[in-house]
């Protein structure tokens, strides 16, 4: 029995040339085809899918989360504050103002509840003002109820110790 030179393929005893590789059959010089790995020429990407069409980042680290740019001592001392100005509102608000001014971590959940409190403080006016038409007021139950979810969530991210940008309340950046 043969056996290919080039890939070890076992050949027919009539055979003239190789049926997987192709090398013609009793070559002496036949040298087996380098790996690509192997090719001294051969460059790897540095970036590999950046030239891929419909390429999208994939972020490491979530770019609204700011929790690492706070110290953990003060997240730890403060969490209860930030915890209370998602539970008491405008009260929690002044409690956590007075208590922990120099508070990094209180002070970012300060300017994302001030934020939601005024789109809720906005959603609730405009419905006042067009309470005559049906749809307004609808629309604005609607994202009121849209707005106390987002505070769940804030509530939560607080109770966790999280300093993340609050979903809906992010776009308004007039704090």
């Amino acid at each position: 029995m043969k056996f290919c030179t080039n890939c070890g393929e076992s050949l027919e005893e009539d055979a003239q040339v190789c049926p997987k590789c192709g090398t013609p059959v009793g070559a002496a010089n036949a040298t087996p085809n380098p790996a690509p790995s192997a090719a001294p020429n051969m460059q790897q990407p540095t970036q590999p899918y950046a030239a891929a069409p419909g390429y999208q980042p994939v972020y490491v680290v979530d770019p609204s989360d700011h929790t690492a740019e706070m110290d953990p001592a003060d997240i730890a001392e403060n969490k209860i504050l930030a915890i209370a100005i998602y539970v008491l509102s405008w009260a929690g608000m002044l409690i956590a103002l007075l208590a922990a001014r120099d508070s990094k971590f209180v002070g970012f959940h300060l300017r994302e509840v001030l934020r939601l409190l005024v789109l809720e403080s906005l959603v609730a006016i405009v419905a006042l003002v067009l309470c005559w038409t049906i749809i307004v007021p609808i629309v604005a139950g609607v994202f009121g109820i849209v707005l106390f979810v987002v505070q769940i969530i804030g509530f939560v991210n607080a109770c966790n110790g999280k300093a993340k940008e609050l979903p809906i309340v992010h776009a308004f950046k007039f704090l």
